[in-house]
């Protein structure tokens, strides 16, 4: 054999043992990646979907190290990682988030994982006064901590009365409005409170006079802010309306003129999603009672009359809830604690009722009832017969359960008058 030949087997062989080195690299990276996607973390759900700030949520999977940085975003922040095993991450939701996407980071890499709903923590509020009579004594807007009844002054009130008619919460300018009458004259007032600086300033309503006065608030959408205005001081037949309220300068418009045999119309609530305003009436010929409801874009009104209403049983307050859901408190008979105490949802369309909840507190009356939308619960607040002690009353509409929180720094002379919420 020629040296030729040789040469050509030397290459040959050369060329063949690189391509076996090639393909054994090739072959190593492939394990490699394959080893590395194996580890990689794995996203397999997300609990709860709702919650609230404050609240532990948990990513359930696999491959995930615990000595590992991951990032969580909420909604573009971050949360706050608490535990990681194997498994797990518990996430931590922070202040100021809100609902949206939950975004996990792994080494630059985002990954949109789930959603979730954050359910915002709505405060509630409430009046608070001293004294009986003179509107000289210390009067409030306190928060109240629905958890223990622990109460902070938001803030403290200058104005010629003791009493409130009326506390409605702005959500759109985070105000709350109040309705009062000054004791030295006929004039009638709407009270804005700043709640967060405790600012306050009173403006003077139109047109009052001896014999027509504004009695009730509520807020509708875009924050316009609707009242019952009536004249007269006793016969039905007297011009009755829904007017809006100009809260700059305290002038009104006329919404709807109404026509019912009663001069009082209660309770006004709103109804968001239907654009209405609600309210709560006595038959001024019978015991019957009514719900009227009052469309605020053309004045049109109906009357729905209750069902199951007597002698001894009557509904007093009116809240809205979630799903547009219509809830009052229903009580029986005249002045004994012990007599059924309900939580009722009323049917708008035929005023039906079901029970929602049946009470157990030690008073007859349920008063200032309200809805947290959050916690899907209705909120009222009530004297104790045996004592001077005020109490919450929280009802859970899904179950039915409710539980009575005492509110702390009640004395003789100290009251609460009236609640609101956000």
């Amino acid at each position: 054999m020629t040296k030729f030949n040789y040469f050509i087997i030397l290459i040959l062989l050369c060329i063949s043992c690189t391509n076996d080195n090639n393909l054994e690299t090739e072959q190593e990276q492939e394990q490699i990646q394959e080893q590395e996607q194996e580890q990689a973390p794995i996203v397999s759900s997300i609990s709860p979907s709702e919650a609230k700030i404050g609240d532990i949520i948990t990513i359930n999977g696999q491959h995930f190290d615990p000595n590992d940085n991951y990032v969580v975003q909420i909604n573009g922040v971050n949360g706050i990682i608490n535990e990681i095993t194997s498994s797990t991450i518990k996430v931590q939701i922070p202040n100021n988030t809100t609902s949206g996407e939950i975004v996990f980071i792994n080494n630059d890499n985002s990954t949109v994982i789930g959603n979730i709903t954050i359910k915002l923590e709505l405060k509630l509020y409430a009046y608070k006064y001293f004294g009986s009579e003179d509107s000289s004594n210390p009067k409030q807007i306190v928060e109240i901590d629905k958890t223990n009844g622990n109460t902070q002054i938001v803030a403290t009130l200058n104005y010629n009365t003791i009493y409130i008619q009326s506390l409605v919460f702005d959500s759109v300018n985070h105000k709350i409005i109040a309705l009062y009458d000054n004791n030295r004259e006929e004039d009638q007032y709407i009270l804005i409170i700043d709640v967060e600086n405790g600012s306050s300033e009173s403006i003077p309503l139109n047109n009052v006079s001896e014999n027509s006065k504004y009695a009730g608030l509520t807020v509708g959408n875009d924050a316009k802010l609707y009242s019952y205005k009536y004249f007269g001081s006793g016969n039905s037949s007297e011009p009755k309306q829904i007017v809006e309220i100009d809260k700059t300068n305290g002038t009104s418009q006329i919404v709807s003129t109404l026509d019912f045999d009663s001069i009082y119309l209660t309770h006004i609530v709103f109804d968001s999603a239907d654009n209405k305003v609600i309210g709560l009436y006595d038959n001024g010929q019978s015991e019957d009672k009514y719900i009227l409801i009052v469309d605020v874009e053309n004045g049109n009104s109906e009357s729905i009359p209750l069902n199951n209403v007597s002698e001894n049983s009557k509904y007093v307050g009116l809240t809205v809830g979630n799903d547009n859901k219509l809830y009052s408190y229903k009580y029986f008979g005249s002045g004994n604690s012990s007599e059924p105490k309900q939580i009722v949802e009323i049917d708008k369309t035929n005023g039906t009722s079901q029970i929602v909840a049946t009470l157990n507190f030690d008073s007859l009356y349920f008063t200032d009832i309200v809805f947290d939308s959050a916690d899907n619960k209705v909120i009222g607040l009530y004297d104790n017969d045996q004592s001077e002690d005020k109490y919450i009353l929280i009802v859970d509409v899904e179950n039915g359960n409710s539980e009575s929180i005492p509110l702390n720094n009640v004395s003789e002379n100290s009251f609460y008058g009236r609640l609101t919420n956000e």
